[in-house]
């Protein structure tokens, strides 16, 4: 096993950073986590950041076994993920200790990686000969980084060649050194992108929002040190959209595995584990799966039982190297046995999955150590302190309800008038949608004999059973309607969502059914166009005669100005990931999503359309 790079070097560190190039089974994180436990100077925060080719649970229990640190070694073990080609993201010591797990190659992966690292650890493998390895350790590392690997011309060449100074050698081992500014040697490297760049070191950061969007960017902002208000102008927090007594989370197969499927798979994976450790804590859910009808799209209706198209489909996963234990094909058949009714329709089994209570998420985040709740806060605009250059939200009367100089905006349909005065937020290209759910209670359950599985069931619809505590019986919708501001719970929208669920579960309602019986709950949804959320550092409009505004991580930011708006349907798959990621922009520590999936939930990604087609 390779040394273990840190104690002594990461004292007075707020985040040590180690990037290891392949993954040997966890072996070498454990060893690293049990010295950071260990020693009384340790930083706050730990991220470790590996490569690996596969992942085996089998592996790392052999890997494991002899493991000085049985406790940590168990921990890990319990948290093996699924073998996807993601970016899989695990806390541990509640999130002080985060590992970053990007599975398969190091030439797939260096390039799509963003974070600065204090220690690099680059074993033998066949690819390390390769220049490009190299040149990559410049950009990913910090200055006064150490890299670690075996003695070798092309390993000490490539080392050089990217900045890094020989050392005095470890056990064999070549090492060497990036210097410090200042130090002889020292190389400046480019700058990161303009939209890449974290905020100016700061204490504090004010958040505006208290639904599902603000509350998760809220306690991971904590989490990284800072003291977060947040501001809610209704009594309580989760009083829109994440007021819904329950909401899905899951992921998606697209045969193209785009940005869309490559979101929403990372965002259920890191979700399934982060609800587990919620719910410890008072939040309201089940993580035990889902099962989610075989759509050509969320427009289409339930497929009818494919037959031999099954076969395609297992094809299909095998060729996205999504593994069983993360989605399956079923039957109709095996998916009846699942829900434990019979449906009408084959479906994909995701596996990190399941349904949460969205209040109790919210108030559990909201609870996090670090984070303050202001109500009747309402902000009818920001403003910039000429003196302090600090961010201000202010009230109808022009009071400063709160400021700090971090802001993000995170209040959904009012997220683009707060910002426009700012950036291009007036031209994002949104929609608002009405939503209403249908809520069967137990005693009309029982009356209409109305199915209730035993795991939720989805297919442009959704039903699932709510426990007793929560209302009992069905919960089933939701209606999708543009342009449309009634907030009254409406007859024909439960006659539509009871329909809905003749295609989920294979039950029609009767002919007269008293709809004044159920209960319902009106909400809207913004999100974009494009279908993928709205979260990072806010696009400036003062960008003339800049270059490489195609991309937007080259579009310049308005400093300290943040947002994560337009979740959608999907806020409390996204939520928890988003929050991480939007920490992460904010302090520059490891960035839990590739650069790719970065890029198309950017907020500056309309501005670099409109370059790219010359508008």
């Amino acid at each position: 096993m390779m040394p273990v790079l840190g104690p002594g070097a990461w004292t007075g560190s707020p985040c040590y950073v180690v990037l290891n190039t392949q993954w040997d089974d966890g072996a070498h994180f454990v060893a690293t986590w049990a010295a950071w436990r260990a020693d009384a100077k340790r930083p706050p925060r730990l991220v470790y950041v590996a490569v690996v080719d596969t992942v085996s649970r089998s592996a790392w229990h052999t890997a494991l076994a002899a493991s000085r640190s049985p406790e940590l070694a168990a921990q890990l073990l319990a948290a093996c993920p699924p073998a996807s080609p993601d970016l899989h993201l695990l806390h541990f010591e509640d999130g002080a200790v985060a590992l970053h797990l990007a599975v398969g190659s190091a030439s797939q992966w260096l390039p799509l990686l963003q974070l600065q690292a204090n220690a690099l650890i680059l074993p033998q493998r066949e690819e390390a000969a390769h220049s490009r390895l190299f040149s990559a350790c410049a950009r990913l590392s910090a200055p006064g980084a150490v890299a670690l690997t075996p003695d070798t011309p092309a390993a000490r060449q490539g080392l050089q060649t990217a900045g890094f100074l020989a050392q005095p050698p470890e056990t064999g081992l070549l090492r060497m050194q990036r210097p410090r500014p200042q130090e002889p040697g020292y190389r400046p490297l480019a700058p990161a992108p303009r939209g890449r760049r974290s905020a100016a070191p700061s204490q504090t950061a004010v958040v505006i929002g208290a639904g599902l969007a603000g509350a998760a960017a809220a306690q991971a902002l904590a989490r990284q040190g800072l003291r977060v208000t947040v501001l809610e102008q209704a009594p309580r927090p989760a009083q829109r959209a994440s007021g819904n007594v329950a909401g899905l989370f899951h992921s998606v197969v697209h045969a193209q595995d785009g940005a869309h499927a490559l979101l929403l798979r990372a965002a259920a994976l890191y979700a399934a584990t982060h609800y587990q450790g919620l719910m410890s804590v008072g939040a309201r859910g089940e993580v035990r799966g889902l099962l989610r009808g075989l759509l050509d799209d969320e427009a289409s209706a339930p497929l009818a039982t494919p037959g031999p198209t099954l076969t395609a489909l297992q094809a299909q996963l095998k060729r996205l190297g999504l593994p069983p234990d993360h989605v399956q094909v079923l039957d109709a058949a095996a998916a009846s046995a699942l829900a434990g009714t019979a449906l009408p329709m084959s479906a994909w089994h995701c596996l990190q999955a399941g349904w949460m209570n969205p209040p109790s998420v919210v108030q559990a985040w909201l609870a996090a150590p670090g984070v303050t709740l202001q109500t009747h806060a309402d902000v009818l605009a920001l403003r910039q302190d000429p003196h302090s250059h600090t961010w201000q939200a202010v009230d109808g009367q022009g009071h400063v309800l709160a400021e700090a100089p971090l802001m993000v905006v995170a209040s959904a349909q009012d997220s683009a008038r707060l910002l426009a005065p700012w950036s291009d937020a007036a031209t994002w290209p949104l929609e608002n949608t009405r939503g209403q759910i249908t809520h069967i209670p137990p005693a009309q359950c029982a009356a209409w004999q109305v199915p209730r599985p035993g795991m939720p069931v989805a297919s442009g619809a959704y039903a699932l059973g709510l426990p007793e505590d929560l209302g009992g019986g069905v919960l089933c919708g939701a209606t999708k309607q543009w342009d449309d501001a009634d907030p009254c719970v409406r007859a024909d929208d439960h006659h539509h969502n009871l329909g809905q669920l003749h295609g989920l579960l294979g039950w029609a309602a009767p002919a007269n059914a008293d709809l004044a019986a159920l209960g319902g709950r009106v909400a809207w949804r913004l999100a974009t166009t494009d279908r993928l959320p709205v979260v990072g550092a806010v696009a400036a409009t003062d960008w003339a005669g800049l270059r490489q505004l195609e991309q937007p991580r080259h579009v310049p930011r308005v400093a300290g100005l943040y947002v994560c708006t337009a979740l959608g349907a999907r806020g409390l798959t996204v939520a928890p990931l988003l929050g991480e990621v939007l920490a992460a922009w904010v302090t520059g520590s490891p960035m839990p999503l590739p650069s790719r999936v970065l890029d198309a939930i950017d907020p500056a990604r309309f501005i670099a359309r409109a370059q790219r087609q010359g508008v």
